[in-house]
């Protein structure tokens, strides 16, 4: 017994070695004209003066450093940056360090030092997708680290970015911005469906040493499970994908000092942003950089996600799951019930109460997992994973005590009847 338990232990974690694995190297540098995306002096002098007045730049050992901060009243302290000719990428690699200083935030939510950004659709319309902040705060941060690769969204042909330091007084530094087209390498699908018959087979493996063997109660395990999973997990990573550990595997091409021209032409300024973001509750951690030590001051935003859209069956998958995380957002108490309900339809299929650890995992890993995505993990992560539990707890105890229980309620109905 002891040496089966060894041998599923040991394939879960080879398992979640290839997953993890297998996700950092999801992508690879594919050709593209806005892999030379440079931002420089030259580039600087295209802003317009109401935003030039308020970026300067400065040559380190580190790299180039914009330097953006309200120097008068008039104009916006604003970086903008525009990606066009988009209608052949789909993923965007997005880096950069940033740094704020001394920031105290303005009249409106909005008005910090932030990294926001905004798309231009095939139909000429604009659009802000909803996980459209990379960072925002006040007060001081260090040189922290934005290592994101971005999933467009539906037709995208533009993608604008807004890099602003709005408040009453402070400032925003950027060092090393850089963009690339990425793309996802032709060996993934293949090793996606390998590692997930391999998770498949293992949960099977599980669910037989705890007495299951009905080939179709492990199976109706298997479909419940698989779904809630696949809607209550996974889709927290958005369209900001992030690695699991450490970083993604890519190696961004070498940008020229003097590039073409027809390359320079793919960034210009970007329109002011029709939509005033408001700063949402969640918080998204920071990376801190190795040499450097986070404040404890921390405040930066995310949002809820936006689905993959590149057929009708992955559109209806993405509304589906984004529809629930709404849900589960703005209902936060709703947790406990659903995970009530989930927990019963568990133990009715199964039939074993040893099974409970299934269930369990879902509810912590449907949190838990936020630490790997782009949002990480908060204190409002830790209310709804406690909500989970004990949603888990209550369905656990009542199906333990389900035939006293029946007859508790079967007894109040005879006296009421009498």
């Amino acid at each position: 017994m002891e040496r089966c338990v060894l041998k599923s232990w040991i394939t879960g974690a080879l398992l979640l070695l290839a997953t993890i694995l297998t996700w950092n190297n999801r992508f690879e540098i594919s050709d593209h004209p806005l892999n030379a995306t440079v931002i420089d002096q030259d580039y600087l002098e295209t802003l317009p003066p109401e935003n030039r007045s308020h970026c300067s730049l400065t040559e380190t050992d580190q790299g180039l450093v914009v330097h953006i901060e309200r120097m008068h009243k008039e104009g916006i302290p604003a970086l903008p940056v525009t990606l066009r000719d988009l209608e052949v990428v789909r993923f965007i690699s997005i880096s950069c360090d940033y740094r704020w200083q001394n920031v105290v935030p303005g009249e409106k939510s909005w008005m910090t030092a932030q990294g926001v950004l905004s798309d231009k659709m095939e139909d000429g319309s604009s659009r802000q997708p909803s996980d459209f902040g990379l960072f925002d705060g006040s007060g001081t941060q260090a040189w922290t680290n934005l290592a994101v690769v971005r999933e467009l969204n539906g037709p995208v042909t533009q993608t604008h970015f807004y890099f602003s330091a709005r408040g009453k007084r402070g400032s925003l530094d950027l060092r090393n911005l850089r963009f690339a087209k990425v793309a996802q390498r032709s060996w993934i699908p293949f090793a996606t469906i390998l590692i997930s018959l391999g998770w498949l087979i293992l949960i099977i493996r599980l669910l037989r040493k705890c007495q299951i063997h009905s080939p179709i109660r492990v199976a109706s395990a298997c479909l419940l499970i698989a779904p809630a999973l696949w809607l209550g997990v996974f889709p927290t990573t958005n369209t900001l994908l992030v690695p699991l550990t450490g970083s993604f595997s890519l190696d961004l091409p070498h940008i020229s000092k003097d590039p073409a021209p027809e390359q320079k032409e793919l960034i210009s300024q970007a329109p002011p942003l029709t939509i005033k973001p408001s700063r949402p509750e969640n918080t998204i951690p920071a990376k801190t950089l190795p040499e450097q030590k986070m404040p404890d001051e921390r405040t930066t935003s995310s949002s809820p996600s936006i689905k993959e859209n590149t057929s009708l069956r992955s559109k209806n998958k993405g509304i589906a799951a984004s529809l629930l995380r709404k849900l589960m957002v703005g209902l936060a108490w709703f947790h406990f019930p659903i995970f009530f309900i989930l927990t019963w339809m568990w133990f009715l299929i199964t039939r074993e109460t040893r099974s409970w650890p299934f269930i369990v995992a879902l509810a912590a890993l449907t949190e838990i997992f936020s630490i790997f995505t782009f949002y990480g993990f908060d204190r409002k992560d830790v209310i709804d994973l406690l909500l989970n539990l004990s949603g888990v707890a209550l369905g656990f105890w009542t199906w333990q005590n389900r035939a006293r229980l029946f007859q508790i309620v079967r007894k109040v109905i005879r006296t009421k009847k009498a």
